[in-house]
């Protein structure tokens, strides 16, 4: 069953991303940005759910497509 999106959990979600987003301007594609959101990345459906801004979206999509191919690889097997 999915998860209701409550205000609360859609405002943790779109600071949590700007925050991400934020962290990978200033200081590039670093492993941080890709261990915040791997292990609280919903997906890229669920995010526009929440609705994250699109620009926030925009800079993290190279960290989530990495993390949505290697998903997707490990339920391959």
């Amino acid at each position: 069953m999915a998860k209701r999106i409550t205000i609360r959990n859609k405002a943790f979600t779109q600071g949590y991303i700007c925050a991400c987003a934020t962290m990978m301007q200033e200081h590039g594609n670093g492993t941080e940005v890709y261990d915040c959101l791997r292990g609280n990345f919903i997906s890229l459906d669920d995010l526009r759910k929440h609705e994250v801004d699109e620009h926030d979206i925009e800079v993290l999509m190279p960290v989530i497509n990495e993390i949505e191919r290697k998903r997707a690889l490990a339920n391959c097997g």
